[in-house]
C-alpha cells in the first residue's frame, strides 16, 4: 500500500514539474518591439547641405541631390567588342576565320615556327556521339583529352559543310613532349596521330 502511495507521489511531482516548466512556454505569447523611432532629420537638407549637392555646372542631376548613373559610370566599349565578336562568329557558333573552329573549343592548327602551345591529334569524326565515347575512352586511361568541332567545307564540285569533331590531347608546352606522346598514342591506340598548333 505504502508502495502505491510512493509511486502516486513520484508521478505527481513529476506532472506538477512538467506543467510548471512547459505551460508558461505554451501561454507566453512571443514579444512584440515597437520599430525604431525614424529620425526625419536625417531627410531634411538644410540651406548649406542643400548647396552642396547642387550638381556643379555642366554635371546632370537625378532631382534629389545625386547626379544622373550614366554621368557617373564612365562609358564602356562593351557593346563594340561585343559586335566585333559577332562578326567573327557565324549563325551556327562557328568561327568565320580559316579554322572555323565552334567558339570556345580549342582551335588546332598546323604546327609552326613561333607555336608555344602543342596538342596530339589522335581522330577526327564525322559522328559526335563516337567522338566523346573515344575522349571518355582516353580519359579513363588518364589522358587530358578534349574535344575540337570544326566546320568542314567540302572541295570541289561538292561544297557542303558539315560538322566534323577532332579528338585531341593537351596541352602540351615542349614540341618535343608532344613527338614522345603523339609516338606513344598512335602506337597504343593505333591511329594516325599528329601534333599540332593548340589556341583558344
Amino acid at each position: 500500500m505504502q508502495e502505491n502511495i510512493r509511486y502516486r507521489t513520484i508521478g505527481a511531482i513529476f506532472l506538477v514539474s512538467v506543467g510548471v516548466i512547459v505551460l508558461p512556454m505554451l501561454l507566453d505569447s512571443p514579444t512584440r518591439h515597437a520599430p525604431p523611432e525614424l529620425d526625419h532629420g536625417v531627410f531634411e537638407q538644410g540651406p548649406e547641405e542643400n548647396q552642396s549637392q547642387n550638381p556643379v555646372d555642366g554635371e546632370a542631376s537625378s532631382g534629389i541631390g545625386f547626379p544622373i548613373y550614366d554621368e557617373v559610370v564612365p562609358a564602356s566599349d562593351v557593346v563594340e567588342k561585343v559586335t566585333q565578336l559577332r562578326a567573327k562568329v557565324d549563325s551556327k557558333g562557328f568561327s568565320t576565320e580559316a579554322h572555323r573552329t565552334l567558339f570556345g573549343e580549342p582551335i588546332l592548327t598546323a604546327v609552326r615556327s613561333d607555336s608555344s602551345v602543342f596538342a596530339v591529334q589522335l581522330a577526327t569524326f564525322v559522328n559526335l556521339k563516337n567522338a566523346r565515347a573515344f575522349r571518355e575512352k582516353l580519359r579513363a586511361e588518364g589522358s587530358a583529352a578534349f574535344i575540337s568541332s570544326f566546320l568542314d567545307i567540302g572541295r570541289g564540285a561538292n561544297k557542303a559543310e558539315k560538322v566534323r569533331y577532332r579528338v585531341a590531347v593537351g596541352p602540351l608546352l615542349s614540341h618535343t613532349g608532344a613527338d614522345e606522346m603523339r609516338d606513344v598514342l598512335a602506337k597504343k591506340y593505333d591511329v594516325d596521330a599528329i601534333v599540332v598548333d593548340m589556341t583558344q
